[in-house]
């Protein structure tokens, strides 16, 4: 496996203690068809997963069988990032490849075991472990924000002014359906709500774009009804 510091769970780390660090924990790619579950909410937290290649959708099904989307991993990122410590713990969510995935699959053991050699880049490995969930946690925490809104207008409003660029773009590379899975509605009301937004002359909506057109509206809507 050709795999680089580029992936930011190796950076800092050489070519050489990327080959070592594989070896030694047993690592191995996985491919996955879309749709494919990588693993299920019961599935006990077993591995650590890298995204080589595809696109990754972390949801939660709820007893009435509607999908929550909680986030997206993109390539190169991590995911299965539960730590575990007693065996009867489960994922508790779901992973299921949105397109064909490829995915290495690092048995957590290895990560929570030194080995005799204590080496360096095992520690580099656990340093740029815990970064990266530290990243992550502020991602969700910023969900939690977005999902605090009232209206599903204002929660597309607080979402659009979190994510917007300084030119006022967001770009948008999900289908309308995991948009919609991702603030907990159907794609109808999704829908719905984005082109009144756009009616009104307040966004302009692009195949992967969206467009702030007037950002005063747009504040309005969400710090207005947020007083």
């Amino acid at each position: 496996m050709n795999l680089t510091s580029e992936i930011p769970l190796f950076h800092n780390i050489g070519q050489n203690g990327i080959e070592q660090m594989l070896r030694c924990s047993g690592a191995r790619i996985k491919e996955f068809k879309e749709e494919q579950a990588i693993f299920s909410e019961e599935d006990a937290p077993t591995y650590l997963y890298i995204l080589l290649k595809g696109k990754v959708m972390i949801t939660k099904t709820h007893p009435s069988g509607r999908r929550s989307l909680f986030f997206e991993i993109r390539e190169n990122e991590i995911f299965g990032g539960l730590f575990p410590n007693r065996s009867e713990e489960s994922n508790w969510y779901d992973a299921i490849a949105a397109v064909k995935c490829e995915v290495l699959a690092m048995p957590w053991k290895f990560l929570f075991n030194i080995c005799h050699n204590s080496c360096e880049h095992h520690r580099i490995l656990l340093r740029n472990l815990l970064e990266l969930q530290t990243q992550k946690s502020l991602f969700l925490m910023r969900k939690l924000h977005v999902l605090s809104a009232g209206t599903l207008e204002e929660k597309i409003a607080l979402y659009l002014l979190e994510m917007a660029d300084q030119s006022g773009c967001v770009n948008v590379d999900t289908k309308r359906e995991e948009m919609a899975e991702f603030f907990g509605v159907t794609r109808p009301s999704f829908s719905r709500s984005l082109m009144k937004l756009q009616r009104e002359g307040i966004i302009q909506v692009r195949k992967k774009q969206i467009l702030i057109k007037n950002k005063k509206q747009l504040e309005i809507i969400y710090f207005q009804q947020n007083k």
